[in-house]
């Protein structure tokens, strides 16, 4: 993370610390009520406009200082932390602008980062109504004019439709359709002709409910030549390649709202007493928090190998960002909902705060598994790669890290629609090693290697059953899923060993790792059969001495205590 990136994302934390305070536009004063009318937080994507939050949305070379995921799924994360919705709403414009990224000219990606510094609101057209997010029954079409293109149709259940000044709208452009049948446009809003197209009307949801969840119709809209993304026929391999960035983004929803129930969770039991003690002081509410924010270690441990592997390895992005959109946003609702147990019927009756937030939250967090595909459609791409993925071969390791920060740009052009293989993965045996090696020399409790050990064979096993596994078109069982997650788990093992072996996230220290591990353990089909609870005990103590500081994370240093 460079200076300037540093320099910005404390800015933006600074000003969400102070605009969550009582009558802030952040305050949970504030957002109930805006929730409670469906309202979106204007105030609050105001404030994050004046402090400049959109520079993220845009890269170094077009005047921003977005220097890779990593920065901007810490962005997403920080807004998270205090609102899904302000969340979802202000990083949408770079889901908007992100095929333009990948695909666009230089001409058309400068003029689009200026628009977005200026402050404009860009969203994503490609989900259409009666088949949602199957691509290719896009029913929108672009056809050839006299001065560039006419589209012609609906987009339906769009983020910031309404609200939005330029639509990345998926278009038909060959009427079979096919791969090579569709076509991505830029549209301005703001020049076009509103007698030819018109919003509709915004769509009550269950969770974000303030967001501008809306849609947008065309008959035959005029667009210029220039507002065609890329060559004609290639929009459905942009958008495929513009979801593996977007997909591991969106995983930022996750850990934020992760990190705000475990601290209102952490609140609670500090001030509630039953039976004359502290709900603090019961080994049990200590064990489900200690195992919650081991959960959040095993998330983050994903999602940095995610956003460093977008750079180390770009080429297996279509696998990792599948794994990762998939596993993370299923780990941290479990523990979401752990953590509502944890509170009662507070969590679920009270209407007092924090009661509220936390019942907001809740609510909130439900949809981020469905966006940008959803866990079954992500673990649908992953299991297309299962031939190659089960001819993998163990990687040795040569001690250097696949995740350490490349001294060259990032590039979106080596992006690829197909993976053929998943390097991290590959050096679970190698990194298992050393840490039997450290246990060993007592860095690590004695149990660990052999939670190391249990992901090692149930990657085999994986393996092993990816390989035997055949299908008919559109009639994959559920067992495939299943093991589409079994390897999913393997890969949160191999990321969280793997930063740990190579000093990473928490220098000389491994109590983050065991706690990861024990989570991924207790849902792999091979099981060590260690006694590993002391992890989360361990994890729940230090969690509830440190009241009144910052929530302790892997990454994200320095982020104000909520």
């Amino acid at each position: 993370m460079t200076a300037g990136i540093k320099g910005r994302l404390a800015t933006v934390e600074e000003a969400l610390a102070a605009a969550s305070a009582p009558g802030g536009p952040l305050s949970p004063d504030e957002l109930l009520t805006l929730d409670e009318r469906q309202a979106f937080p204007t105030d609050a994507a105001r404030l994050l406009d004046e402090v400049g939050a959109a520079r993220l949305y845009v890269d170094g070379g077009t005047g921003g200082v977005l220097g890779g995921l990593f920065d901007l799924t810490l962005l997403v994360r920080l807004l998270a932390r205090r609102d899904l919705t302000i969340a979802v709403g202000h990083a949408k414009t770079f889901l908007g602008a992100v095929s333009v990224w990948v695909a666009g000219d230089i001409d058309q990606r400068e003029r689009l980062a200026a628009e977005i510094l200026d402050g404009a609101v860009v969203s994503w057209g490609l989900t259409e109504r009666g088949h949602g997010g199957d691509l290719l029954a896009c029913r929108v079409r672009a056809e050839p004019a006299s001065a560039g293109w006419n589209l012609t149709g609906e987009k339906w259940l769009i983020n910031n439709a309404t609200r939005g000044h330029l639509i990345c709208v998926l278009a038909r452009t060959r009427p079979q359709g096919g791969p090579r049948g569709f076509s991505l446009f830029l549209f301005d809003k703001r020049k076009a002709d509103p007698r030819t197209w018109r919003t509709l009307p915004k769509v009550p949801t269950h969770g974000i409910r303030g967001a501008d969840i809306s849609g947008i119709a065309f008959a035959a809209t005029p667009v210029a030549p220039e507002a065609l993304i890329g060559a004609p026929g290639t929009g459905l391999e942009t958008t495929l390649k513009a979801l593996q960035l977007t997909r591991t983004m969106c995983c930022g929803l996750s850990l934020g709202a992760l990190d705000q129930a475990i601290a209102l969770g952490s609140d609670y039991v500090r001030r509630r007493t039953l039976y004359g003690k502290r709900l603090a002081d019961i080994p049990n509410i200590r064990y489900e928090l200690g195992r919650a924010v081991a959960t959040r270690y095993a998330a983050e441990a994903i999602v940095f190998a995610a956003t460093r592997l977008a750079l180390t390895a770009t080429a297996e992005m279509a696998v990792v960002s599948a794994i990762t959109k998939a596993l993370v946003p299923e780990l941290c609702q479990g523990a979401i909902s752990a953590i509502g147990e944890v509170l009662g019927l507070r969590g679920f009756l009270s209407a007092d705060e924090p009661y509220r937030t936390f019942q907001k939250l809740d609510r909130d967090h439900r949809v981020v598994a469905i966006f940008d595909g959803s866990t079954a459609v992500c673990r649908s791409q992953l299991i297309e790669h299962f031939p190659l993925l089960a001819r993998a071969a163990p990687d040795a390791g040569g001690g250097d890290s696949l995740l350490t920060m490349p001294t060259r740009p990032s590039n979106v052009g080596r992006l690829t629609v197909l993976s053929r293989r998943c390097s991290l993965v590959d050096r679970l045996g190698a990194d298992g090693g050393v840490i039997a090696r450290r246990a060993a020399a007592g860095d690590l409790p004695d149990w660990v290697p052999a939670l190391a050990f249990a992901a090692l064979e149930s990657l085999h096993v994986t393996r092993a059953r990816m390989a035997e596994q055949s299908w008919g078109l559109h009639r994959v069982p559920q067992h495939v899923f299943d093991i589409a997650r079994d390897f999913e788990l393997c890969f949160a093992a191999a990321a969280a060993c793997h930063l740990w072996t190579h000093g990473q996230a928490d220098p000389g220290e491994g109590l983050w790792l065991a706690g990861a591990l024990a989570v991924i353990e207790e849902k792999l089909p091979c099981r060590a059969g260690a006694a590993h609870s002391d992890a989360f005990e361990a994890l729940g103590d230090r969690l509830l001495a440190a009241a009144g500081g910052p929530v302790p994370t892997l990454f994200g240093a320095g982020m104000a205590p909520l």
